[in-house]
């Protein structure tokens, strides 16, 4: 008998088609590759037996999960069954239905809730990235029902126990992407508007009280309020620009100094690096410390490049900020409080826009032929960025330690936002 499952998701994933060509194989380089048993197998059997020994002598057994092989990757990092132009040599020798899952769902996320599914993309995916983050229009949704028995294999990447309220989980997240799409704000306000959501939300939930969240998700779509009432509630964070200062140094210390996972790993990770030192004029004195005031001045130095990068590029900001938020399940990414979960994020954005900044800073004062920033290249930076956030843990862990550094979610606010 037929199964049909029920997925709500952006609307852009229906439309999504892999073009090897137009992909620079991001998803296997350096990435660790499972392959299921069950795939494995299928490999193995393959005649004439020669062909099967091709592929499986580039695969591994997991030392810690019998169930699990892994793909060896060549000297460059690539994945071996990619061709030079960027195809599965296996897809396209005998089939999809010879992938694994995780090749045949990347970049393709699948979150089971109860009884219902969020299917979304990774912007790890450059073709994806292209799609999602050059839209002019606010991401739109869709409920949509999957029949399994019509070719479509369902994956399950992740599965959530989210304290009981699966039902509410839509509408707690269509009121925060709702805020996240409100145009008449800045990115810095609506983040604001979101960690005052946030600070409701955990108060209903903590009271068992979340028969009224839908009421509170009323409150906070309403025009009324993102227009009038939302303005006097973000006058009250006042920005502290130098504990801004020490959250993003002892981040970048951490990742990229010289203990950090990142220091020398890859192009992206030494222009991250090269770029906030140039744009924030980070320099040691004798006593092996750093100024924390001569980089606030050199930071204030930045606002007009801040402003044009915000200003230019808010919509490209808005489609990662709503994928991000949507494709990890934000505000329960972290088995920590709703607060918490929401200092990761903005967080995680407030350590990208420095990123930018320092980038813009470094092309445009270094001379550097190799460093662009076009809208293109900022969606290289981006998609660089999210695949470090999604496939190593020390960035997450780093983010979250300053996190729980902060006492409350107004304190997150004044340490990061600017209004």
């Amino acid at each position: 008998m037929s199964q049909t499952y029920a997925y709500f998701q952006p609307e852009y994933v229906s439309k999504f088609k892999c073009n090897g060509q137009l992909c620079q194989g991001n998803c296997c380089k350096y990435w660790r590759i499972s392959i299921d048993k069950k795939t494995y197998k299928k490999y193995a059997s393959i005649r004439p037996k020669s062909k099967a020994q091709e592929i499986i002598q580039k695969i591994q057994k997991s030392k810690i999960d019998d169930n699990l092989y892994y793909i060896k990757h060549k000297d460059n990092g690539f994945c071996p069954f990619l061709t030079d132009d960027n195809w599965c040599i296996i897809q396209k020798t005998y089939g999809e239905d010879y992938l694994s899952d995780t090749c045949t769902s990347y970049p393709r996320q699948t979150i089971k809730l109860d009884d219902f599914y969020e299917r979304t993309l990774s912007l790890t995916c450059p073709v994806v990235a292209d799609m999602v983050l050059k839209a002019d229009e606010p991401m739109a949704f869709e409920q949509i029902e999957v029949d399994e028995n019509n070719g479509n294999k369902v994956i399950i990447n992740k599965e959530f126990n989210v304290n009981n309220f699966a039902a509410q989980v839509i509408e707690v997240q269509y009121t925060s992407i709702s805020i996240l799409q409100e145009r008449t704000l800045t990115i810095d306000q609506r983040l604001a508007v979101l960690g005052f959501y946030f600070d409701h939300l955990e108060e209903l939930i903590s009271q068992s009280k979340t028969d009224e969240i839908t009421k509170l998700s009323l409150v906070y779509t309403s025009e009324d309020f993102l227009h009038n009432q939302a303005l006097n509630l973000i006058k009250s964070i006042k920005f502290n620009v130098r504990d801004y200062i020490k959250v993003m140094f002892d981040m970048f210390e951490t990742l990229y100094g010289t203990s950090g996972s990142f220091r020398n790993n890859g192009y992206y990770d030494k222009m991250y690096l090269n770029s906030v030192i140039s744009a924030l004029n980070i320099t040691i004195d004798k006593d092996g410390t750093v100024s924390v005031d001569e980089m606030i001045q050199n930071y204030n130095k930045l606002f007009d490049l801040r402003n044009d990068i915000l200003n230019k590029h808010s919509k490209i900001l808005e489609n990662y900020l709503v994928n991000e938020f949507f494709y990890n399940l934000y505000p329960w990414k972290l088995r920590k409080t709703i607060c918490s979960n929401y200092g990761v994020f903005i967080m995680t954005y407030k350590l990208l826009e420095l990123i930018l900044i320092s980038m813009k800073y470094f092309s445009k004062n270094e001379l550097n032929d190799n460093v662009g920033f076009d809208t293109d290249s900022i969606i290289k930076i981006i998609g660089s960025f999210i695949q470090r956030i999604d496939h190593n843990q020390n960035y997450i862990d780093c983010i979250s330690k300053n996190v729980d550094n902060k006492e409350n979610t107004l304190k997150i606010m004044n340490s990061l936002l600017q209004i």
